[in-house]
């Protein structure tokens, strides 16, 4: 099977997702045409027409394909339209990795909320014959999102939308490498700290995954940090991107810390950053926005338990036996090993081999 895929914006979880896809491949042949990170509402205005140029550049619109596939931050809904007469009846997938009819107001900068944006969105849904969301929460946010928005519209609005969408989506969990393993292959691989087995004067150590932005809920992750890590004998590892210049929360942090911040820097090398999380007892999220969570599940994937929000995509990422865990129980060596069984074994989908199986039969079912 034959894909062409389209990637506006092919860094971070974005790139994750397509590395992982191209290294699973049993049954599809990828081809894949990419920009890089930009600010993006360019990549979402322009993205397309560079995307399709370059692909015609480089004769790929040229030969056949059984399937086309973009991610979401491009206006999907002119795909048609750019391609050649002999492709625009080849079905479009539409990756919705985000959308803008959720991303929490105010987080983007002092601009209301972008209804072309939304629209565009919606009209790129539209176009597809199938639409992937990362999560129930990701698709769930965004029925709502554009409901709201086209509640506002004049006259009759936009009729049968909800119910054309709602028929050609579905969820999909993205590839996750499974952490485990690759340690578990590295000839040179350091001792780690087992999560499972620390000791009763040890303090426990929680590790925060995400970017340092706003959207990420730093003044909740210093509300927490002050509350408890006396309190519940907590060390803690900063482990996300950094985009310019740290949120104010965070700086606090660091001072508020002192040495109970084990780590506080981005890993450059990835083994070092998947040790940072087998050595976690705890995978704590303060998130205000998450449409799934690579970070979250590669943690729990690690061995560390959630101390998560019972919010956003959370909730699916945990077995209910896992919901509402946090470091101050106490938990014996036993049922710990019992929770993290589970948490795998919830999370099997998504692990990298089983979500790529699962999209190339639901890609060859939409070509049959």
């Amino acid at each position: 099977m034959k894909v062409l895929g389209f990637e506006s914006w092919d860094g971070g979880s974005h790139r994750q997702v397509r590395l992982s896809l191209l290294s699973h491949a049993t049954a599809v042949n990828w081809t894949w045409v990419t920009l890089p990170p930009a600010p993006w509402r360019w990549r979402q205005r322009l993205a397309m027409r560079q995307l399709t140029d370059m692909a015609r550049a480089n004769g790929l619109l040229e030969q056949p394909w059984d399937c086309i596939l973009c991610t979401s931050l491009m206006a999907v809904g002119e795909v048609r339209g750019l391609l050649p007469r002999h492709l625009r009846d080849v079905p479009v997938v539409m990756l919705v990795h985000e959308h803008q009819a959720a991303y929490p107001a105010g987080l983007a900068g002092p601009e209301p909320r972008d209804a072309q944006a939304i629209t565009t969105d919606l009209m790129g849904m539209l176009a597809a014959d199938l639409v992937l969301f990362t999560s129930q929460w990701n698709r769930r946010s965004c029925l709502a999102g554009m409901r709201s928005l086209l509640g506002k519209a004049p006259g009759d609005g936009l009729s049968g939308w909800l119910e054309r969408l709602q028929a050609r989506s579905e969820v999909w969990w993205p590839p996750v490498e499974d952490p485990l393993g690759f340690l578990e292959h590295r000839s040179t691989a350091r001792p780690v700290h087992n999560p499972d087995n620390y000791g009763p004067n040890e303090p426990q150590l929680v590790a925060w995954p995400h970017r340092h932005q706003q959207d990420k809920g730093p003044k909740a992750l210093l509300a927490l940090a002050k509350r408890y890590s006396e309190a519940w004998d907590l060390n803690w590892a900063l482990l996300g991107e950094r985009r310019g210049p740290p949120p104010a929360p965070l700086q606090q942090l660091r001072e508020h810390l002192g040495s109970r911040l084990v780590h506080d820097g981005w890993c450059e090398a990835r083994s070092d950053y998947l040790d940072w999380l087998k050595r976690a007892n705890w995978v704590c999220s303060t998130a205000r926005h998450e449409y799934f969570g690579i970070a979250v599940v590669e943690a729990l994937l690690s061995g560390a338990l959630p101390w998560l929000p019972r919010r956003l995509s959370y909730p699916e990422l945990v077995p209910e036996a896992a919901s509402g865990l946090h470091p101050g129980m106490h938990l014996e060596s036993k049922e710990r090993a019992h929770l993290m069984r589970a948490i795998r074994s919830h999370l099997a989908p998504a692990i990298a081999d089983a979500s790529t199986r699962h999209l190339e039969n639901r890609l060859l079912q939409l070509i049959s």
